[in-house]
């Protein structure tokens, strides 16, 4: 009989020994590059609007990425809700 054992520090994977601690690392990172990712958009969208100079095509695009951008924070507030929901309804905790 053979006994296979696996050691943490040639296999990463085996220092998550439940999904909640995985989770636990994933949903606070996530969440940061998110923030990131929005800040980033809108300050990327102001500049364009600030360098437009008048021009209808800058002004319409830097709209366009203000606009891209709230989609983007509604639909990871919608995702997270329904998360949430869906945890409540099956009676199941969800680590987030």
């Amino acid at each position: 009989m053979f006994v296979f054992v696996i050691d943490s520090n040639s296999f990463p994977a085996a220092r998550f020994s439940e999904i909640g601690t995985l989770a636990n690392i994933l949903a606070p990172t996530l969440t940061i590059g998110g923030i990131i990712g929005f800040l980033g958009m809108l300050i990327y969208g102001s500049l364009t609007l600030m360098n437009a100079g008048g021009n209808p095509d800058q002004i319409a695009k830097a709209w366009k990425i203000f606009t891209f951008a709230i989609f983007g924070l509604l639909i990871v507030i919608f995702a997270y809700l329904l998360t949430q929901l869906a945890g409540f309804i099956t009676q199941i905790n969800i680590p987030l």
